[in-house]
């Protein structure tokens, strides 16, 4: 018996680390609760350019400016947990550490709103939240907050 877990999309490899959409999703959760963040909209790219990933995260916090400090870190060690491959290249240095920038509100309707623009069907819409930078065709930098972490 065969079960497909997934298609095709929803994984990504830089260096070899394999990285998967409910690893994102899980680790997402897991650090947003911890830090208090609500996050209802992100996107996580994967940057073949600088070796790394970037979490795009509508969310909020304490301060609605800036992601709480120690957020990137954090996400970074859970995937670590989470992916021995992805562990073993940001051991060796060939993955860079996970970046965090803050995306303004409204941000993820205007991620639907460009999806649906593209053809995807608006009554079947589901987020990628895990892709390569190089295909996003939502100008995520023109929703990002100044502030990184």
């Amino acid at each position: 018996t065969l079960r497909f877990v997934q298609k095709g999309k929803g994984v990504t490899s830089i260096t070899g680390e394999k990285l998967s959409e409910p690893q994102v999703l899980d680790a997402v959760a897991a650090v947003s609760g911890r830090f208090g963040v609500r996050a209802p909209f992100f996107l996580m790219l994967a940057d073949q350019v600088t070796a790394g990933y970037t979490l795009y995260l509508e969310g909020s916090a304490a301060s609605d400016e800036e992601p709480p400090h120690g957020l990137a870190d954090a996400l970074d060690a859970h995937l670590r947990g989470l992916n021995v491959e992805y562990d073993g290249k940001r051991a060796s240095g060939r993955l860079s550490p996970t970046r965090v920038l803050w995306l303004r509100p409204g941000a993820g309707e205007a991620y639907r709103e460009t999806m649906v623009a593209n053809g995807q069907r608006d009554a079947q819409f589901k987020a990628q939240h895990l892709q390569f930078a190089h295909e996003c065709t939502f100008d995520v930098v023109a929703w990002t907050r100044a502030a990184t972490c």
